[in-house]
């Protein structure tokens, strides 16, 4: 039966559902956590090796992911990459155009219609609250696995010795955290609020210097400066652009490594 809105309305013929249920059954029945990388697809993290064609029909798309419980008549069964940019041209009917928008399978129709193809460029993307919790907290947790396990790959690399400068000393061997890019901070800590394009290179310690240059809009930043993370990351930069200052200070002195500042300290 046609609808007034162009939409084809047929029986509910089980429970609708965009793939992500048996997406949860296999993340509850496997016990490897997927290895991604930077150039692992947002297709690939969201679909979980399934692949979406974009030159899927809005029917088959329907079909396959509302349960085929609705179809649009011929005139408006376009492809999904010709749906994305204006869906609701296409479906009228409010309370179904609502359910395909929140579907994970739109999700990456919508991320590439806006250029996001790969877990780097999500990286930076600055609209990462438009993306859908579910969507967006996938992205997120496979960007935060990579990043954690950077830091941790970096930190093993840093080996105490009789050589051992001043610098790892003073530093306990960890990674410096006023060296992390602001924006995987917002993405690792705060969802992703506050990620600018533009700011892909700026490092924390910059950050904290003059917030208000890098995240312009005053509620975001308000938001973002009154969460715990923000505080406690705030005081491990200042704490280390004070130990940077210590750290300076012995160099001027000619102090490097280990003996050197046993010398120092008994002068």
């Amino acid at each position: 039966m046609l609808h007034r809105t162009g939409v084809v309305m047929a029986p509910r013929g089980g429970i609708p559902g965009d793939g992500s249920d048996a997406a949860t059954r296999r993340g509850v029945e496997g016990t490897q956590q997927p290895k991604w990388t930077m150039s692992s697809s947002v297709e690939e993290i969201l679909q979980e090796g399934n692949t979406s064609s974009t030159d899927m029909m809005l029917n088959d798309f329907l079909r396959n992911y509302v349960g085929g419980r609705a179809a649009v008549g011929e005139d408006h069964n376009v492809t999904m990459q010709v749906f994305v940019q204006e869906p609701d041209a296409y479906v009228q009917d409010q309370q179904l155009l609502e359910e395909i928008l929140n579907l994970t399978a739109y999700q990456v129709y919508k991320l590439h219609h806006e250029g996001v193809f790969f877990l780097e460029q999500w990286r930076d993307y600055e609209g990462k609250d438009t993306i859908t919790p579910i969507a967006r907290g996938k992205l997120n947790a496979a960007l935060t696995q990579i990043l954690k396990e950077e830091r941790q790959r970096r930190a093993q690399e840093m080996k105490f010795t009789i050589s051992s400068t001043i610098e790892d000393v003073l530093f306990k061997g960890r990674v410096r955290v006023n060296e992390m890019r602001l924006n995987d901070f917002l993405t690792m800590e705060l969802g992703g609020r506050g990620v600018v394009a533009t700011n892909r290179g700026v490092l924390l310690k910059e950050f904290f210097k003059d917030p208000n240059k890098y995240i312009r809009d005053k509620g975001v930043l308000k938001e973002i400066q009154a969460s715990g993370h923000y505080l406690s990351m705030q005081r491990a930069v200042r704490e280390e652009m004070d130990m940077e200052e210590v750290l300076r200070k012995l160099c001027d002195e000619g102090v490097n490594n280990l003996p050197g500042g046993q010398k120092l300290l008994r002068r």
